[in-house]
């Protein structure tokens, strides 16, 4: 039986090396402020949920 049921599509989760961008593409992505940045070791900490409406997937 087939119903129409909306897709989960999961999330999308940014890491990676210190000073590489993480966060700007999610600002890009989201368009969400990330807060004050830096750019020395460890200077973003704070974790940063963003639901992106065109592609209906959440950003992490």
């Amino acid at each position: 039986m087939l119903t129409k049921k909306a897709a989960d599509h999961g999330g999308i989760v940014l890491a990676g090396f210190e000073s590489s961008g993480k966060s700007a593409l999610f600002r890009g992505l989201s368009g969400q402020d990330t807060g004050e940045e830096s750019n020395f070791r460890g200077s973003t900490v704070m974790t940063r949920r963003a639901l992106v409406e065109d592609g209906g997937f959440k950003v992490i």
